[in-house]
């Protein structure tokens, strides 16, 4: 697991009476060395905090100090009155989003969660403009704004509902972690009900049979994705960005290695995958644009000489599953693809496990307990191979499913405990 770059701030926050004397080191993702930002160096004109290297002699003893010193020097200053009290302009609509997109919490947001953050600034800043005072939103306002857009445009509920709670993270965090807002001016919004109905969305066990069943007139790569999806119940996306290097060796049980960097929760996992899907990643491993680029998922056209430094797209991905629909006679329903895959491990896994939510949110990733199952409870390499292998019997023959011997589910040796 990627360790967790360095950040060390001190000094005092800004307030009404003084201004702030606060000052961070910090390492980037992106680049070597150390950085350090003062909060009252700004870049004229836009609010932002003016980023400065470190020399690279300087390690973090050396920065932590230097920011000690700094901060101390501007503190002293502040109290001597060399430093007046600014007023700050009220931050606007823009700043909020600046700001917002470069904190912490945004570091971890996968690409997809982000992409969706910055289609809601989009919104709201076109609605409202750039220079639009945060403190003036309003509840009724900002509902009635979201609900004649999604209106006019026939957009789904959901859709509002995003674009709202985007909103309602961002000033809540100007508010509450920045310091940019005396107060929090979206207390009390309301959320659109969303109940989606998603029957139509779920493949049936026959559909699913069909799908993940091999045809020489079908991809190999969507075969191989249908059956990993059914068998793991993990997104598309995830699935996707699988190297040769994640099919692993568990005792006797082929495995996947999920990277945290593709799940929403950003946690890495390791799951086992059914004897059939084993197979075809045996054959998959085999092919010559696999071996070439060391990817379960290479890009491009098969049996032609590409550049494949990059795994399949998701757009890619779905058409071709579609075009796999066509050829083995699967009703094509508008919006089903492969998350109607997931929904139909997610939906007879619960069957099998006897509604054991907590086995199933292991395999596929989609946790939803308190913080002690979710954080403090390990995973049953044990359970895991079992359910799996129950998942696949009971859509490979939906009219006796099997089910889970009272075994299954006892507290299993620590040395075959947790993945």
């Amino acid at each position: 697991m990627p360790r967790k770059p360095f950040s060390y701030q001190t000094g005092r926050r800004k307030t009404s009476t003084e201004p702030s004397s606060k000052v961070r080191v910090y390492e980037r993702r992106d680049l070597p060395g150390l950085f350090m930002t003062m909060a009252w160096d700004v870049v004229p004109g836009t609010g932002r905090r003016r980023e400065v290297k470190l020399p690279d002699w300087m390690g973090r003893p050396e920065a932590k100090a230097l920011a000690e010193k700094i901060a101390a020097e501007r503190r002293l200053e502040i109290l001597t009155g060399k430093v007046a009290a600014a007023r700050t302009a009220p931050a606007t609509l823009n700043d909020v989003f600046a700001r917002y997109f470069e904190s912490a919490a945004a570091q971890d947001w996968s690409r997809q969660h982000a992409e969706d953050h910055r289609r809601s600034r989009d919104f709201w800043i076109g609605h409202f403009g750039r220079s639009f005072q945060a403190a003036q939103l309003t509840t009724a306002a900002v509902e009635k704004v979201a609900r004649a857009a999604r209106i006019r445009a026939k957009y789904s509920t959901r859709w509002e509902k995003r674009k709202l709670s985007n909103l309602r993270a961002a000033i809540r965090w100007a508010h509450e972690k920045a310091r940019m807002l005396d107060k929090n001016p979206l207390l009390g919004l309301s959320m659109p009900e969303y109940s989606p109905e998603t029957d139509e969305l779920l493949y049936t066990e026959a559909e699913t049979r069909k799908l993940w069943t091999p045809d020489p007139r079908v991809d190999w790569r969507v075969t191989l994705a249908v059956n990993v999806v059914v068998d793991t119940g993990r997104r598309v996306t995830a699935v996707l960005a699988l190297r040769t290097t994640d099919v692993v060796v568990e005792g006797e049980r082929v495995a996947l290695r999920f990277a945290a960097e593709t799940d929403k929760k950003r946690r890495s996992a390791i799951r086992p995958v059914s004897i059939e899907t084993t197979g075809l990643l045996v054959r998959a491993m085999e092919e010559s644009e696999v071996l070439e680029s060391g990817l379960l998922f290479p890009t491009g056209r098969l049996g032609y000489q590409e550049a494949r430094t990059r795994p399949w797209t998701k757009g890619a991905a779905i058409a071709g599953l579609h075009r796999a629909e066509e050829i083995l006679g699967v009703e094509r329903v508008r919006g089903r693809a492969f998350h109607g895959l997931k929904r139909r491990h997610i939906t007879t896994a619960m069957e099998v496990s006897h509604g054991d939510a907590s086995l199933v949110g292991d395999q596929t990733g989609n946790a939803s307990r308190e913080l002690v199952e979710r954080v403090y409870r390990k995973a049953s390499r044990r359970r895991l191979t079992g359910h799996v292998e129950s998942v696949r019997s009971a859509i490979e023959r939906p009219e006796n499913p099997p089910e889970h011997t009272r075994e299954d589910t006892r507290d299993v040796d620590p040395e075959t405990e947790a993945l």
